[in-house]
């Protein structure tokens, strides 16, 4: 009954259905160890005290209160929150040996009475400088220090790192460092069991642990100015998985290091990243122009902050009347995603998703994106638009003063309240002398008199994995997804049972788990891909993707009557279909050709990232794939194309489309718009067989034929540079034409 009712989507859905009214929920806890680490105690503690509502403002049902503050803490760089409810932080420690130096503290409240009475070291060592990002996984910390993605094992979970007795490993190393960043991106861990994390566009050259190499690189590095004299040239190499990455990035890895892939590129300074229990992923990245941006991240895609050769900056390629907002994200260019929310100057930090916890039930299914310039929390309530997501922002926090208020870190913590870090200032002092003792405050944001209440960890281990599964911090619940892995079969009942919860968020972490719970798991899975509900579907999909599960069938379902038919010719909801085609980017270009190709013809010219979806399944057969939809849909004539065709050409951009857009460039009878359009998807071609095409374009007058020598003169400098075309427009008489 319980899988059945989940298979109509009972609790699937965008907003899940709401908790029983509590005044307090409980957090979840386990005995304290011993500590013997340097400890940090504050000269008094009192009560905690809600800041004055003329300075700061928030919604009138929460309340903010100051959970630590200095001396106990200085200025945070990061922080997370483990089962126990204590809060580890990244934090500046400069010292006159030291004066870039970075620690890892933990702060707890010990006395349940809402603000922070302890704090102690767990590691202070010579090796962190600089900017450190920080997520607890259990006794894993996992610290991203550039160049270095480091794992602390704190083997007898004593809480300080013992050098003799614990584990320090560098599970990736090649991340190169901004010199004049003071921030990293976050580390969190998916639903799927792997850990997500990126950089920024200071590039990077890894391994991980299965031996695949990846390069990653953008024009940053082209001026650095200490770079080497013979050093190599990593701009539009090819990675080790075949595919070419530049700019700052996402990527997931399994936690021992293998199976890395990226998820996402071509960003500026990507910090705040965060994923839902259905597996959508946000992130926000800054702006150099007033262009800041919080965007859904579909996966493998380009977000355009330089061109996809990794050589020009989007300066180069703004095109004339283009607004810096469209030009610095290539909004105008196919095989870039769409923005999202586009808002002017600004300094993304952290970002949170909130699910479950002890918020009113109002905020289930709030994302949280701090922005430290501002002195400001965005909230957002995303939701499903087509196959992408609309994400309308309003301002959730905010200081009257934002002088002295610069949020940088946000979190759920283990008893469900909001967890903000801030510091007084975005600016490094120049030494240690200098830091101010009130540097950095953590403010805990929760229902007004909240108060929580510890609850002890479950002795047996599915319940306790059970417990940590259920837990609103999305770090603390990795853990239990790696124990009810491990676990096998004898966890499926409780599974089961959790796919009966009336959250829809917890059923949606226990389908992520179930397929990994044998044949029986599996069959589950499997069948709520017939649910009625569309996000049930798609989270079923995820998960047995995830899981391993083989939707080609070795090319036996590529054929009619097999699974994938069912999803491009029954399949109604755009996003599941997206989701689908997406998974077949790395097929064999014959295999996956007739499948993307009748994906393809339930594109929608107003569905942007479905089409970009298909864009990138389409990688390595755009030629096959335009040629075979052309012939399914019926399309004879050039100048006859639907809308949604001429868009699909600009996306796939198929040396064998050229005849027929020269066709569309020519022809007096389409409008200007559509002559255009064919003159730019010339112009982006990979075919340096278009600049005859281009160049008897040019010399019809118009506004046709002016954007085409436009198109010309840009690409004479940029991308066809080497071909040296200066010549060869003066023999025509182009150059002549244009001042």
């Amino acid at each position: 009954e319980r899988e059945a009712g989940f298979k109509k989507g009972a609790g699937a859905k965008v907003r899940p259905a709401p908790a029983p009214q509590k005044k307090n929920s409980p957090s979840v806890a386990s005995p304290e160890p011993a500590l013997t680490g340097k400890e940090i105690q504050p000269e008094a503690t009192p009560a905690p005290k809600a800041i004055p509502a003329t300075g700061i403002l928030l919604p009138a049902d929460l309340e903010i209160t100051t959970w630590a503050e200095g001396p106990m803490l200085a200025r945070p760089l990061s922080m997370d929150t483990d089962h126990a409810g204590r809060i580890w932080v990244a934090e500046r420690h400069a010292t006159d040996t030291h004066p870039n130096g970075s620690r890892i503290v933990i702060l707890e409240d010990k006395d349940h009475d809402g603000k922070a009475d302890k704090s102690h070291v767990f590691i202070e060592d010579s090796a962190l400088e600089g900017p450190l990002e920080i997520s607890v996984f259990g006794n894993r910390i996992v610290a991203f220090n550039p160049p270095h993605l480091t794992v602390y094992t704190d083997t007898n979970e004593n809480l300080v790192f013992e050098p003799e007795i614990d584990k320090c490993e560098n599970l990736l190393s090649g991340f190169k460092r901004d010199r004049d960043t003071d921030r990293v991106p976050a580390i969190f861990g998916g639903p799927d069991g792997r850990w997500y994390f990126g950089h920024d566009q200071a590039g990077a050259e890894f391994k991980d642990k299965g031996g695949v190499n990846f390069v990653v690189r953008s024009p940053a590095l082209r001026d650095e100015p200490n770079k080497p004299e013979n050093a190599r040239d990593l701009t539009s190499q090819t990675s080790g998985d075949g595919k070419v990455w530049v700019g700052g990035f996402a990527a997931s890895v399994n936690p021992d290091g293998s199976g890395l892939r990226i998820v996402g590129h071509g960003f500026n300074r990507s910090v705040g990243q965060t994923m839902t229990s259905f597996g959508d992923m946000f992130q926000n990245d800054q702006s150099d122009t007033g262009s800041c941006r919080v965007t859904w991240l579909m996966e493998g895609s380009f977000l355009g902050f330089c061109s996809p050769d990794g050589r020009r900056t989007w300066q180069i390629d703004q095109r004339p009347g283009q607004p810096d907002s469209d030009a610095e994200w290539r909004q105008w260019d196919p095989g870039t995603l769409s923005a999202g929310d586009t808002y002017d100057r600004g300094s993304p930090r952290g970002m949170c998703f909130y699910e479950n916890g002890s918020l009113p039930r109002r905020y289930a299914g709030l994302l949280a994106s701090c922005d430290a310039e501002r002195g400001e929390v965005f909230g957002y309530f995303p939701v499903m638009e087509k196959s992408g997501f609309k994400l309308e922002r309003f301002s959730l926090v905010k200081s009257k003063t934002p002088d002295g208020f610069h949020p940088i870190e946000i979190l759920v913590g283990s008893d469900g309240a909001l967890y903000l870090a801030t510091t007084d200032t975005l600016k490094n002092p120049p030494s240690a002398q200098e830091v101010s003792p009130t540097a950095g405050t953590i403010y805990r944001i929760a229902p007004k008199d909240f108060r929580p209440t510890p609850n002890p960890l479950p002795a047996d281990p599915i319940k306790r994995a059970l417990a940590l599964l259920s837990s609103p911090a999305q770090n603390v619940r990795f853990s239990g997804i790696e124990t009810l892995r491990t676990a096998g079969e004898k966890a499926l009942p409780a599974l089961r049972g959790m796919l009966g919860h009336y959250d829809g968020y917890l059923q949606a972490r226990a389908l992520w788990v179930l397929p990994h719970l044998g044949a029986e798991g599996k069959r589950i899975t499997r069948s709520l891909l017939e649910s009625s509900d569309a996000s049930t579907r798609l989270l079923a999909f995820r998960s047995l993707r995830g899981a391993g599960e083989d939707f080609l069938g070795a090319g036996a379902q590529l054929v009619p009557g097999g699974l994938l038919r069912k999803f491009y010719s029954e399949e109604p909801s755009p996003a599941v279909r997206r989701e689908v085609v997406l998974s077949l980017r790395d097929a064999n270009p014959q295999q996956k050709a007739t499948s993307v190709s009748y994906f393809l013809r339930r594109c929608s010219a107003s569905d942007p990232a479905y089409l970009e979806a298909c864009g990138l399944a389409s990688e390595g057969a755009e030629e096959l794939i335009w040629s075979r939809l052309k012939t399914l849909a019926g399309i004879s004539l050039a100048l006859e194309w639907p809308e949604a065709f001429t868009k699909i050409t600009w996306r796939l951009r198929p040396s064998t489309a050229i005849l027929d857009l020269r066709k569309r460039a020519l022809s007096e009878s389409l409008s200007d718009d559509a002559r255009i359009m064919a003159v730019e998807t010339l112009a982006l071609s990979r075919d340096v067989e278009v600049v005859r095409t281009l160049i008897e374009i040019a010399k019809t007058k118009g506004p046709v034929g002016k954007e085409a020598r436009r198109w010309l003169f840009h690409l004479a400098g940029t991308r066809w540079v080497d071909l040296d075309l200066v010549p060869l427009l003066k023999a025509h008489g182009i150059i002549e034409q244009e001042n």
